[in-house]
């Protein structure tokens, strides 16, 4: 259910709205299955260093968790590429398959002029021979 997608945008309504706090209301620009895991999705937040929470205890004892984003949070939703502009995950996921792709082509580029260099030295000896 939390997926890539779900984190950008519960971090952009943390941006836009300034906090969040569980309540009995749904978050209109949530599903309400979205809604059940928005909580958690905040926890995932904290932890990458995107937001912090503040608990607070009421006279009555009820402890209520507000989140609110970070300093972090607002340099990543500002420094991404303009076509993933406000999406820090989406471009912590493309960045990350782009450095994979890079690794193997450099795999295959060392493999290729390995197999050049052993042709090469094969084809010199062969004509000294």
């Amino acid at each position: 259910m939390i997926n890539i997608d779900f984190l950008d945008r519960a971090l952009n309504y943390l941006s836009d709205c300034n906090s969040y706090f569980e309540s009995k209301d749904d978050i209109e620009e949530f599903t309400e299955q979205e809604n059940e895991v928005l909580p958690k999705a905040y926890d995932h937040l904290v932890k990458d260093g995107y937001a912090y929470s503040r608990k607070k205890t009421s006279k009555s004892g009820f402890e209520t968790e507000t989140f609110y984003i970070s300093f972090e949070g607002l340099l990543a939703l500002e420094t991404a590429p303009k076509l993933y502009k406000r999406k820090p995950y989406k471009w912590r996921k493309v960045k990350n398959d782009l450095n994979t792709i890079w690794s193997i082509v450099k795999i295959c580029a060392v493999l290729i002029n390995a197999i050049v260099i052993l042709v090469f030295t094969y084809l010199t000896y062969m004509n000294k021979a």
